[in-house]
């Protein structure tokens, strides 16, 4: 029996309000009773060394679902040309680290419909420390970066998967037209706290991501400790990479962090996202 349980439901008709008033529409994951919108999915969590089951129930078309930077064996692996389709995922989560979830069938239009959600996986003892041995934060946050085409929505019978021309950027699956202030993007902590930002980007871009000039380390990526740690200024990341920040404000004040979003060949900011850090 594994130690971690999952059950994730889906459901095919929900949609998420931009700035604009434009209800972009999406597939997301949602409550047994298929009323609520859980866009990206809810964050799973395992410790070192723990096995984990994943159910997913859906009455939509089949899918297949690949646990991004987990080690799973072909069947677990939710390959999309895997028979018969799999409903139930179990593996061992052996590396504390930041993950996500998505899926794997036409990927690159399921995932612009929100089928994902973030995985983390603790040390083994479940303490607050990036890894075993790691170093020790007081509070975490979880950025999940992308973008919306809409043109992507209504192209029929399907979309034109060559050009993407996205209008709107989000983190956590809110648009950041406006500093997005609701508490699990919004920084909170005081001076003096070490903070853990895990960065996982689902969308196609390349996202640039700035603290309002607090400095930051960058001390993990995709999952395994870097043995030098960064110090950049800002930090870009390319779709499907993850980055942990480890950040240790000292100056009580309200921050702009921001992520901006790059064209991939002129290098161009074609949007942005907002929020802020706020240190007590």
């Amino acid at each position: 029996m594994a130690d971690r349980t999952y059950l994730l439901w889906l459901r095919k008709s929900a949609s998420v309000r931009m700035h604009d008033g434009v209800e972009i529409g999406i597939w997301p994951f949602t409550d047994s009773k298929g009323q609520a919108a859980l866009f990206p999915g809810p964050l799973l969590a395992s410790n070192e060394g723990q096995t984990v089951e994943v159910t997913f129930k859906n009455n939509m078309n089949e899918h297949t679902f690949h646990f991004h930077g987990i080690d799973a064996d072909t069947p677990n692996d939710g390959v999309p040309e895997t028979w018969p389709v799999m409903d139930t995922y179990n593996f061992l989560t052996d590396r504390a680290g930041t993950y996500w979830y998505h899926c794997h069938a036409n990927t690159v239009l399921h995932q612009q419909m929100g089928m994902y959600g973030p995985y983390v996986v603790l040390p083994a003892d479940g303490s607050n420390r990036a890894w075993t041995g790691g170093p020790a934060f007081a509070k975490q946050y979880v950025w999940m970066l992308s973008e919306f085409d809409a043109a992507w929505r209504l192209n029929n019978p399907k979309p034109n998967f060559a050009y993407f021309n996205p209008g709107y950027f989000l983190i956590n699956g809110r648009d950041g037209f406006d500093p997005i202030a609701a508490a699990d993007t919004a920084i909170s902590c005081n001076a003096g706290d070490a903070v853990l930002l895990r960065l996982i980007h689902a969308g196609y871009l390349i996202a640039q991501v700035s603290l309002g000039g607090l400095p930051f380390s960058v001390i993990a990526s995709d999952g395994r400790p870097l043995l030098v740690p960064e110090a950049p200024q800002l930090v870009e990341i390319a779709a499907g990479e993850r980055y942990d920040l480890l950040v240790t404000p000292t100056v009580p004040g309200t921050y702009a962090a921001r992520v901006d979003y790059l064209d991939w060949y002129t290098r161009a900011v074609r949007g942005s996202a907002r929020t802020a850090i706020t240190v007590l």
